[in-house]
């Protein structure tokens, strides 16, 4: 048994500790906004959407219901709270989003050009490389360097997001909600923690010991 607790000590390491937390969200298919007046196209529907954190990167990813560009308007933004969050889109017409907080975001539009937008510091603005963003189909993500996304008050690891497509300009042009609004508890995700590359190598071997040890069970 000395094979199994080998392999029980590497999973540990490889495993992320108890600070992560479940950082995929699953969507309602079709659940657009009852408020949405834009063109229901499958772009602006998000069915999973999901953030990560890692030594040096935020990484915020999504799949839609269609490939995105389909509605040449349509733009993704993600809303960060980084410790000064307010209710943005309770006080326009209609009043929508309760419970989202976000003093940030990151906008996406279907040209493939990213910005950060830093509401409470503009001179923190700027344009993400192409080479950051990240576009298949239906499948969508960007990538954030840690160092340009300042705190304002809650340590990074402890930030939190939101994803809405949207159609245009206006609170009546935001498609969805991913998490969904309503209960500031759970329209806030927050980013999981992922393993370091050395970390995933020892999982991969620790895979291996599982097998090795499988099959020597089995042969003997």
């Amino acid at each position: 048994m000395k094979w199994l607790t080998r392999l029980l000590v590497v999973v540990a390491l490889a495993v992320p500790t108890a600070n992560a937390r479940a950082d995929i969200i699953v969507d309602g298919i079709g659940d657009f906004l009852p408020t949405f007046t834009g063109p229901r196209n499958g772009d602006l529907d998000v069915w999973v959407a999901r953030g990560t954190i890692d030594s040096t990167q935020f990484h915020l990813s999504t799949t839609l219901g269609a490939p995105f560009g389909t509605t040449p308007t349509a733009a993704l933004v993600w809303g960060l709270n980084r410790g000064q969050g307010t209710a943005g889109f309770v006080a326009g017409t209609p009043s929508i989003g309760a419970g989202v907080l976000f003093d940030s975001v990151v906008s996406l539009n279907a040209a493939g050009v990213a910005r950060f937008i830093d509401f409470l510091n503009p001179a923190n603005n700027f344009i993400l490389d192409p080479s950051d963003v990240f576009r298949d189909g239906a499948n969508v993500g960007v990538d954030l360097d840690r160092t340009r996304i300042p705190s304002t008050g809650f340590a990074q690891e402890n930030f939190t997001w939101n994803l809405w497509p949207r159609s245009g300009g206006g609170n009546a042009l935001v498609s969805d909600f991913a998490p969904d609004a309503g209960n500031p508890a759970t329209a806030n995700a927050r980013f999981s923690s992922v393993p370091e590359p050395a970390s995933l190598l020892l999982f991969g071997v620790g895979l291996g010991l599982l097998g090795v040890g499988y099959r020597r069970r089995r042969s003997g």
